[in-house]
């Protein structure tokens, strides 16, 4: 073997593993925002259930795979603040 295939089989591998390292960066990246989001998400509705409200779901499972969640708002008491 010659120098220079010697030099593309190590760039090739170091290319390969640079693309994965990047790969999975951009998945834990994503992972975190769609984890930040939820919680957000969350602590809305528990803001919700806390003024008084309350939450319906309705679960479909199966291969429609469906959750509808509807958040019904109770008029506050006179002198309950509320958050939103």
């Amino acid at each position: 073997m010659d120098m220079a295939t010697i030099m593309v089989a190590l760039a090739s591998l170091a290319l390969a593993h640079v693309c994965a390292l990047l790969g999975l960066r951009l998945r834990l990246r994503w992972r975190v925002r769609h984890e930040q989001v939820q919680s957000r998400h969350l602590t809305d509705l528990t803001t919700v259930l806390d003024a008084g409200g309350r939450i319906e779901l309705d679960e479909e499972r199966g291969e429609g795979r469906r959750l509808s969640v509807k958040i019904v708002r109770v008029a506050s008491k006179p002198g309950r603040r509320t958050t939103r």
